[in-house]
């Protein structure tokens, strides 16, 4: 979205807008998450305090990057107010994207920005922060297109905590001959057999275009076993698959990383 001029999403001046939207928050909410990005900055402020921010770095193209924002502890049940400047750096399409999401037991709510939100082209002043400040006065903003749409594409969070994979396992009493473990990851990953790492390489399997071939890797594990009860963990992260990859952004491959392992083991007998 962004303020009613024209066409934004294909030009806009190198300008500030102001833009307002009054929400409500639900009891129970145990997780409340806010997304954030514009092109090509902002300032975001809930009920009259900031909670996020980013320079209007054009060159760069920092609208890619969504902020993450855990405001779980600012949002009682009740009416809430987001207020949010949002600059164009240079002329050029313009545009305001964001997703507030409320878990509770019952579910996820989202609230977004689009219909319901105000904006003005006119520097309201300090107090246009607060819940109180009266914006009736303003016009709506407009919605410029869908996710996924317009000049921006899919744009989504790529800063997400690293997967912790586990799985448990038993061997026989029969000593091992031999065990080796085939692995790879759209992604990046990190194996360990019974707490101890497995192999010496780092950010595996590395960059490939992952659309043709997905490289993999062997390890020797047989002094890493024991009989009994084992444990194999993996440490997976987004990597070059669904992370950034330079000027051009995340997702270029996909969305989800996955990892895949097979470990064999023959026994002495």
């Amino acid at each position: 979205m962004w303020f009613p001029e024209g066409d934004p999403a294909s030009s806009a001046p190198a300008a500030t807008r102001w833009f307002r939207s009054a929400f409500q928050v639900p009891e129970g909410v145990t997780r409340a998450r806010l997304v954030l990005t514009a092109d090509d900055g902002y300032t975001a402020h809930l009920d009259g305090t900031e909670v996020a921010s980013a320079a209007a770095d054009h060159a760069a193209d920092a609208w890619r990057r969504p902020s993450l924002t855990d405001v779980t502890r600012q949002l009682a049940p009740g009416r809430h107010t987001f207020a949010i400047a949002a600059t164009n750096g240079v002329a050029g399409p313009a545009g305001l994207l964001g997703l507030l999401e409320l878990t509770t037991a019952d579910g996820v709510r989202t609230v977004t920005t689009g219909d319901g939100w105000k904006a003005t082209d006119e520097d309201p002043g300090d107090d246009w922060r607060t819940p109180e400040f009266d914006d009736s006065a303003w016009p709506a903003a407009k919605v410029l297109a869908p996710w996924g749409a317009g000049p921006w594409g899919k744009v989504s969070v790529v800063h997400a905590p690293v997967a912790q994979l586990r799985h448990e396992f038993r061997l026989r009493s029969t000593p091992v001959a031999r065990a080796r473990l085939y692995s790879t990851a759209l992604g990046v990953y990190e194996a360990h057999l019974n707490g101890k790492k497995v192999g010496t390489d780092s950010l595996a399997p590395g960059w490939t275009d992952y659309d043709k071939r997905v490289q993999y890797q062997t390890y020797d594990v047989t002094g890493l076993l024991k009989p009994g009860a084992n444990a194999l963990g993996v440490e997976l992260a987004a990597g070059w698959y669904a992370g950034n990859v330079g000027m051009f952004g995340p997702h270029q491959y996909g969305e989800i990383p996955s990892f895949l392992g097979q470990l064999e083991v023959t026994y002495r007998d």
